[in-house]
């Protein structure tokens, strides 16, 4: 996305497909970034908007993003467009 000539944020994904899992054909998204200045102005949601027209194109049954649980922004832009939480990953270190 740009403003003024400047980037101002930018989205990638790709798609994944397993059906040996049955898994269903699901658009990924692996980067998504918009400056703070410009945040809560709509870039962020012009970009996933763009995205997921491509993913409903290519036929992709659903969309799956992740963020930091310790970045707010990224939980709460996530949630007011109407991602769903679904999967808890843990880690734990061994050094």
């Amino acid at each position: 996305a740009e403003r003024e000539g400047r980037v101002v944020g930018y989205i990638t994904g790709h798609i994944e497909e397993e059906p040996e899992r049955l898994l269903p054909r699901r658009g990924v998204v692996e980067d998504w970034f918009v400056e703070p200045a410009v945040r809560g102005q709509g870039v962020g949601a012009a970009l996933l908007g763009a995205l997921e027209d491509v993913f409903r194109e290519t036929r992709c049954d659903l969309i799956e993003s992740a963020t930091w649980t310790f970045n707010e922004s990224g939980v709460r832009a996530h949630t007011a467009l109407g991602f769903e939480p679904y999967q808890v990953r843990f880690r734990k270190p061994l050094r």
